[in-house]
């Protein structure tokens, strides 16, 4: 009989920990009442929190990819897996002038525990490095006993190059499907259903939301530090202000309005973001299609940049390809209330303290 996901994560996690030294253990785990450092999260290259990869022996980087597996299912752990190699793949495209922080080995765990000496109860972990980052919250223990997931979200993977080709073939395209997915549901649309599901003829440089904490707080989106700096490479802060997110009023065409076609592709969509998560992670509602709504930003042609979400009161989801010539892609899913548990544990008030 399978093992529970939330079991089976848990496990994960606490081999994870056994195979550290004291010293590692000590950097690796962080207290879970930290909640503005533990919501710290990101999908740039940065100094990331926690002990790396490159810091590990071979058995402990081994317990480190079973931690990783138990929080994605068997295809997205595959390219979680491609993500982190193309690292290596980047560094050589760009001449190694930036090699500190393109390395497969440049990713961290943390662990979010209790304030006990024993590391316990362990309520909570992350996986994160350039273009990954994975954020699981657990329930908090009742009578010592497991209770399981809280929240399965921020869940981030991108891909830089997003194709490598060989004489026309593609070598290398870890999220293909994301891009051939939306793209098949904007060309099966009605022409009445496309004009309303392409809001706008330029995509933003990047996701909308950016590494916001919370998507409650999205409508400072346009303030972060990334967004503007997408917006001022691009000169285009413009997109983003028109795509800012907005929980009472999504953008873009509503299920409802869509004929078969449409709705067969938009299931299809919306699947291949719910089929990102192991069994029992995904949160109830999340794959809901009677409120779902879809837009699109940018040309709907092959190889032009473009941009989509997908929203409804239980999913958020951003796709973006525009950077590096339409070569970069960046994916997310989010919870609409309960990313890092918020609702939960009752912490919207915590958006305002954005890292």
């Amino acid at each position: 009989m399978p093992v529970p996901t939330s079991d089976a994560m848990l496990q994960a996690v606490r081999h994870f920990l056994d195979t550290l030294t004291a010293e590692q253990r000590l950097k690796a785990c962080m207290p879970f009442a930290d909640h503005a450092a533990r919501m710290d999260w990101a999908y740039f290259p940065r100094r990331f929190h926690g002990v790396s990869l490159s810091e590990l022996d071979h058995r402990q980087r081994k317990a480190a990819q079973r931690l990783l597996r138990s929080g994605l299912s068997a295809s997205a752990y595959a390219r979680a897996r491609q993500v982190m190699a193309i690292e290596d793949v980047l560094d050589d495209l760009e001449g190694g002038a930036v090699t500190p922080h393109r390395d497969a080995e440049l990713y961290s765990v943390r662990v979010f525990v209790g304030d006990d000496m024993f590391f316990e109860p362990v309520r909570g972990w992350a996986f994160e490095g350039h273009h990954i980052s994975l954020n699981y919250t657990f329930e908090a223990p009742g009578n010592q006993s497991w209770t399981g997931v809280a929240a399965s979200t921020p869940m981030f993977l991108g891909s830089n190059p997003a194709r490598v080709k060989k004489d026309g073939y593609d070598v290398y395209r870890p999220l293909g499907d994301a891009e051939d997915l939306g793209r098949a549901l904007v060309d099966c649309l009605s022409p009445a259903a496309r004009e309303v599901a392409v809001i706008r003829d330029v995509a933003p440089a990047d996701i909308v939301l950016a590494n916001l904490p919370l998507v409650g707080d999205s409508l400072a989106a346009v303030d972060l530090p990334i967004a503007k700096w997408s917006a001022s490479m691009s000169g285009d802060l413009e997109s983003f202000s028109a795509l800012r997110f907005d929980p009472r009023r999504p953008l873009g065409v509503a299920y409802a309005d869509l004929d078969s076609a449409g709705r067969r592709a938009i299931a299809k969509l919306v699947g291949h973001y719910v089929g990102r998560f192991p069994p029992e992670a995904e949160w109830p509602g999340m794959g809901y299609l009677d409120e779902m709504c879809f837009a699109w930003a940018g040309p709907t042609r092959v190889g032009a940049p473009h941009y989509y979400r997908l929203q409804s009161p239980n999913l958020v989801v951003e796709y973006d390809n525009v950077q590096n010539g339409a070569n970069h892609v960046h994916t997310v899913v989010r919870h609409p209330d309960n990313d890092f548990a918020a609702a939960t544990l009752g912490l919207h008030h915590l958006a305002d303290h954005r890292p």
